[in-house]
């Protein structure tokens, strides 16, 4: 069982009337370019979440995602469930 750690990025676009849509998840190589590229989607889109997920790529068995970081607007409740 090989742990690797995986960053990523959740884009949140914020449409007319507030309402908020998840977009797809974007890979970085680390939790600092996940907290920038964060920042430019925020800017973009409306809001985004940095991640880390920690687990076997192997197995497929991965632990729940570490929040590195909260950029623009981000509705309560959003939960990264996975890297692709």
């Amino acid at each position: 069982m090989r742990q690797i750690t995986k960053f990523g990025v959740l884009p949140i676009f914020r449409g007319l009337g507030g309402k908020f849509t998840p977009q797809r998840v974007v890979q970085a190589r680390s939790a600092d370019e996940a907290r920038s590229m964060a920042g430019i989607f925020a800017l973009v889109m409306g809001g985004a979440i940095a991640f880390s997920k920690r687990g076997d790529p192997e197995s497929g068995q991965w632990d729940e995602a570490v929040i590195v970081g909260y950029r623009g607007e981000v509705p309560e409740g959003i939960k990264v469930t996975s890297i692709e």
